[in-house]
């Protein structure tokens, strides 16, 4: 196939948050580019993010000499943040990593030309982007990108989009329509509820993607109180608070929607102190800390619910 040395998508990119919240706001953006119509609280909740929390921890990872928090750890879900999506949605998200060069050019210029933006982490940025347009030349491969404020171009053929990431590297996630999963919708709830409140009680989850371990959960917000508390990495701690606090919102609003739609009222009170915790959080560890304590709340709420669910496949 034969593409054209420039090209360019005129879209509209919303502000993209940071973490997980971002990567499914921008996954859902490349959907609705592409005529779908998006509900982003339920794609988030949908997603698994209003209770997934990763963390990782020092405790856990001892040949880690003085590492104490890593930002990699804002991507991750062992749900599967694009599985679920694609499942729940028919909007299928497929993340392509460890390319060679010519093979990310190649992706970048069959999705670009085909009216598809991607979606990616880096590119010159501190969080996620889209990548929007591509320009070649003998000497540069140039992809436009946008986080949705500012604008910019990226050379990938002469820097690494995701710097010196050895998770992440020539990382982009096309995203197009499929079929949604052969579960019902009612069964894929209780699927994402039954994980997150298997996740928010667990101690420790291993990520392959990294070869380290994680404090999940409750278990995760604890260290990652701590980590603000002795005023480590307070960057990453920033963007956990913005795309914790936007899933939690998600979930506030989608909760008791799903409550009626899988006959369990019980989770209208956990929606309550989901919007508690939203309304509760803030980049200061003292809002941090007593947001935690509605999510604990959440979590004994939540996982009453989800003793009475059915099991995926059962």
């Amino acid at each position: 196939m034969q593409f054209p040395t420039r090209a360019r998508l005129e879209i509209d990119v919303p502000p993209l948050l940071p973490g997980i919240s971002g990567l499914v706001q921008a996954i859902a953006n490349s959907a609705t580019v592409q005529g779908a119509e998006v509900d982003l609280d339920e794609w988030i909740c949908a997603s698994s993010a209003p209770f997934a929390t990763y963390a990782f921890d020092q405790a856990l990872n001892l040949y880690h000499d003085g590492k104490r928090a890593s930002a990699e750890a804002e991507w991750f879900t062992s749900y599967g943040v694009f599985e679920g999506i694609g499942y729940f949605t028919g909007w299928h998200a497929k993340d392509f990593n460890h390319l060679s060069i010519d093979d990310l050019w190649k992706v970048v210029q069959f999705e670009i030309v085909s009216g598809r933006p991607l979606v990616s982490i880096g590119f010159g940025g501190e969080g996620v982007v889209q990548v929007v347009g591509f320009e070649a030349s003998a000497s540069a491969y140039r992809v436009d990108v946008t986080d949705g404020v500012n604008e910019w171009q990226f050379d990938v053929l002469n820097s690494r989009p995701q710097h010196d990431s050895e998770t992440f590297v020539n990382f982009v996630v096309g995203v197009r329509a499929g079929d949604v999963g052969l579960m019902s919708k009612e069964r894929q709830i209780a699927a994402v509820l039954r994980w997150g409140a298997e996740h928010l009680h667990a101690l420790k989850e291993f990520v392959h993607e990294t070869r380290e371990n994680y404090a999940p959960g409750l278990a995760g917000a604890e260290v990652m109180l701590r980590l603000a508390q002795d005023g480590v990495e307070p960057q990453i701690f920033k963007r956990h608070v913005a795309s914790r606090r936007r899933s939690r919102e998600a979930a506030a609003r989608v909760l008791p929607r799903w409550a009626e739609l899988i006959g369990e009222p019980a989770l209208v009170q956990v929606g309550a102190e989901y919007e508690k915790i939203a309304q509760t959080l803030g980049p200061d560890p003292h809002a941090y800390e007593a947001a935690l304590h509605h999510e604990r709340v959440a979590a004994q709420l939540l996982a009453s619910v989800a003793s009475r669910l059915p099991s995926a496949f059962g």
